[in-house]
């Protein structure tokens, strides 16, 4: 996980944060029936994987527009659901993107830097050929070991010598919001990837500069 560029937060940024919240809430709480987002073409990423901190509804048509550098409140690259205490998926939030090179001012731009957590996914390595061969195919424990394993690598040459496949980086820049969890606090709707937060997505990277 690479962290974007922070700064401290004006009453401009804090007045456009809210404006994209309340375009978001209104456009969006339609999802609350995860069947809705479906039927409009959000598809679950890792369906095989049953049980996620939260689940990522992806729309493949709105991340073209993100990586085109096109934001729209109502058009998320991604729904994001968290289970509740029955078992059933609960809107919680959204995932906005942008293209791999933003810079600090377009990434501020589509949402402010001060109020969002800007990150990307990098120094990934996949299942290649020889590592999918210790795999059976099902999601099972040898599949979960083979991940926690891929997960730890973060060079090209171990990935290499592990069997794998690696990408210096996946998708672009990317922030979640969420405008759904249940509170109005700024904080709560923006800073909910923090680690020990209710979200549970465990962002331990502080933010860094970017080049």
């Amino acid at each position: 996980m690479r962290m974007g560029p922070t700064r401290t937060a004006t009453a401009a940024d804090s007045a456009r944060a809210a404006t994209v919240v309340a375009a978001a809430r209104a456009a969006l709480g339609q999802y609350v029936d995860v069947k809705v987002a479906e039927r409009d073409g959000y598809f679950r990423n890792m369906p095989w994987l049953e049980e996620q901190p939260i689940y990522h509804y992806n729309s493949v048509q709105n991340s073209d527009a993100a990586k085109r550098g096109e934001f729209d409140p109502s058009k998320p690259v991604s729904l994001l659901y968290k289970k509740n205490d029955r078992g059933q998926l609960t809107l919680v939030g959204a995932m906005y993107g942008t293209s791999t090179s933003a810079a600090p001012d377009s990434l501020d731009a589509v949402l402010p830097i001060s109020m969002a957590h800007w990150h990307q996914h990098v120094n990934l390595c996949y299942p290649g050929p020889t590592a999918s061969r210790h795999w059976s195919g099902k999601v099972d424990a040898g599949f979960v070991f083979l991940m926690k394993l891929l997960l730890s690598i973060t060079s090209a040459a171990e990935c290499e010598a592990a069997g794998g496949r690696f990408v210096a980086s996946e998708a672009g820049w990317m922030a979640h919001v969420y405008m759904f969890a249940g509170s109005n606090d700024p904080k709560a709707i923006w800073d909910a990837d923090d680690v020990g937060s209710s979200m549970g997505m465990q962002m331990t990277h502080p933010p860094a500069n970017l080049p």
